[in-house]
């Protein structure tokens, strides 16, 4: 027989310690059905952007997929901005952030693509294309997300 684990806590679990202030009227600690619909309008235009100009700049199995590398560099980039200049960090400005970083750069972004063309492309007996795609995006994603976060410093406030 299973032992009762007793009354749910009641301490509530803050999304993030450092930002998010404890619950009150204006601020939620836990997301919300508006919060989902900010995220699912920003990825249906991340995704739908994505796939326009994915369809628009096809890229062969046994090629590096050059379109695909660029979108998520492009997304590394935007996000570094981002975070730097637009998005505040206190909860009332949680809404941007869920728009614009997680559902329209979330699904402009796809990591789990270029894995996908990777793995393909290693399948083909392309391993080189694979290798290169991989650390290419992702090394310079992370360069090109950095240095446009590190800009913040030079505009004004």
């Amino acid at each position: 027989m299973a032992r009762d684990p007793g009354p749910p806590s009641t301490v509530p679990i803050a999304l993030d310690p450092e930002l998010e202030p404890d619950p009150d009227q204006y601020h939620h600690a836990r997301p919300t059905l508006p919060h989902a619909g900010l995220v699912a309008a920003g990825g249906i235009l991340g995704t739908l952007g994505r796939d326009l100009l994915l369809r628009a700049f096809p890229s062969s199995i046994y090629a590096i997929p050059w379109t695909l590398m660029i979108l998520n560099v492009a997304g590394a980039a935007a996000l570094g901005a981002l975070a730097a200049r637009l998005l505040d960090p206190r909860p009332s400005a949680v809404g941007r952030r869920l728009f614009f970083a997680t559902g329209l750069l979330g699904g402009f972004t796809t990591y789990s693509s270029l894995v996908s063309a990777s793995v393909v492309a290693g399948h083909n007996n392309h391993l080189d294309v694979g290798f290169v795609t991989l650390l290419a995006t992702s090394v310079v994603g992370v360069a090109a997300g950095w240095l446009a976060g590190r800009s913040r410093s030079r505009v004004p406030t």
